[in-house]
């Protein structure tokens, strides 16, 4: 793997694949998770490279019960910016790019 923000990112977790080209982060399916908002921070500790309690809360950036309301509606794509990353959210898939220079 090339040097980059993922370099000490455990991409071996099975729910976790790394695109190299993009550098994005995807989980296989939030479902696995206890809640949405789960598998988003959980993603993005990855991608950054730091324990979860390190991680500013994420309810300081958007709801996490409304983002869990969403993913149980259905067909759904969110995407914003969390601890320096973005982060796409789709029915099926959180994907995270980053963490980069803005936040």
């Amino acid at each position: 793997m090339s040097d980059g923000p993922y370099e000490n990112s455990d991409a071996s977790d099975a729910s976790l694949r790394l695109n190299e080209s993009t550098e994005t982060l995807h989980t296989r399916d939030p479902a696995d998770y206890e809640s949405t908002a789960t598998a988003v921070v959980s993603a993005v500790k990855t991608a950054v490279g730091c324990e979860m309690t390190d991680l500013p809360p994420l309810y300081d950036t958007l709801e996490p019960e409304a983002l869990d309301r969403l993913a149980a509606a259905g067909t759904v794509r969110v995407r914003f910016r969390f601890a320096g990353c973005e982060v796409e959210l789709s029915e099926d898939e959180v994907r995270v790019r980053g963490p980069s220079e803005k936040s």
